[in-house]
């Protein structure tokens, strides 16, 4: 992309030239981790916000100003300017992602990390049972000098998810699934609910590819999360394998399909690539909900939104406290994939998925060649549509 005044970007393929002149050291095992998840286009986002501000601070009397820089991030001038502060406060690829710097380590700020994390540890001990929030406000009360509720709560959350690791059954289990969110979409001059396709490695909790959008689109939104697990897959060094044996499918029949849709999917249960579930109330969700419990990051999962397998009503969503300000289908999709990434840098902690990918090659074999199936299945279906 160029602008007036000269190039300002590069393209992807300068992606990892930028990165280490934004940090000559290399980057935090939290920040690899976060990049190495973000789906592509997310990626490619976060790359021009980066390489935008990165001009920017470089600037001379003859290189772009911050109109120019801000057209190249491909932001409106105000929120290039709050890039920028951010940025100075904290120079981490969250801040980047496009709705990322709600990503942003939640100790970055708190002076007495250790002992609040510590507290927390503890707590959970002895304290198994008891919720998240329950666990905040007993380390409220604990801590002299710590963080609020809110902060509290999140940290308690990533304890779990720390202690409840177990990268060993990566490979093992792939699920498809759709579920109703929080999130409601501008469409057309009304709103309505946000549904999400999530493709799971159900062994791990690991969301390898996740979109969202209206009722009547799932099939193309599922098509799409196919695509974005067996890209992010691939980005991490997986190779398709030549078996998927071992690999346990199974296939949700997605929510406002039509009866040619359905009879594709249904086609899927006569052949060895998965297990299709076509039939039953409350289907929709339950399995991911088993999996990753009832919020991806930020964004809650509602799944009595979809139970009986009809769209939603604004009556009933407003019932279910569903956050009521819509957004574009652009603007839930891109906040969708940062709190997906998010989800998957906390669950991989210190790993990063090409080396989960590199230790288990055989299964990621397996999940690429399942998902590589499904593609061309499926996107033959929507083609021919």
């Amino acid at each position: 992309m160029s602008v007036a005044g000269g190039p300002l970007l590069e393209g992807a393929e300068n992606g990892e030239k930028n990165l280490e002149r934004a940090w000559p050291d290399g980057l935090s095992m939290a920040d690899r981790v976060l990049w190495d998840t973000l789906p592509s286009d997310r990626r490619d986002a976060a790359m021009r916000r980066l390489t935008a501000i990165l001009d920017y601070e470089d600037r001379t009397d003859d290189t772009p100003d911050l109109a120019a820089c801000a057209k190249a991030a491909g932001v409106a001038k105000v929120t290039f300017y709050q890039l920028l502060a951010a940025w100075r406060r904290h120079r981490s690829i969250a801040v980047v992602v496009p709705f990322g710097r709600s990503m942003t380590p939640q100790g970055a700020r708190i002076a007495n990390l250790r002992e609040v994390r510590t507290a927390i540890g503890r707590l959970l001990a002895e304290n198994p049972e008891h919720s998240d929030e329950a666990i905040a406000r007993m380390a409220k009360r604990t801590l002299s000098d710590g963080p609020g509720i809110t902060t509290l709560r999140k940290l308690v959350r990533e304890r779990r998810i720390e202690e409840k690791r177990d990268l060993s059954a990566f490979g093992t289990a792939l699920l498809i699934d759709h579920v109703a969110t929080d999130m409601r979409l501008a469409m057309d001059g009304r709103s309505e609910q946000a549904v999400a396709c999530l493709v799971v490695d159900a062994g791990t909790g690991l969301i390898l590819g996740g979109r969202c959008g209206p009722w009547d689109d799932q099939w193309a939104i599922r098509l799409l999360s196919v695509i974005a697990a067996r890209d992010l897959l691939e980005g991490g060094g997986a190779e398709a394998g030549s078996t998927r044996a071992g690999l346990e499918t199974t296939i949700v029949v997605g929510p406002g399909f039509d009866p040619k849709e359905r009879i594709a999917d249904e086609a899927l249960a006569e052949t060895p690539i998965a297990e299709v579930i076509a039939e039953g109330d409350r289907r929709f969700g339950a399995r991911v909900l088993r999996i990753l419990g009832r919020r991806i990051g930020h964004i809650r999962l509602l799944p009595r939104l979809t139970a009986k397998g009809e769209a939603p009503t604004t009556a009933f969503a407003t019932r279910q406290a569903v956050a009521t300000r819509p957004k574009s289908l652009e603007e839930a999709d891109a906040h969708f994939g940062a709190e997906i990434a998010r989800h998957n840098a906390a669950l991989l902690g210190p790993e990063s998925l090409p080396k989960l990918a590199a230790e288990h090659a055989s299964r990621a074999g397996a999940l690429l060649q399942v998902l590589d199936e499904l593609q061309a299945y499926w996107r033959g279906v929507y083609e021919n549509r």
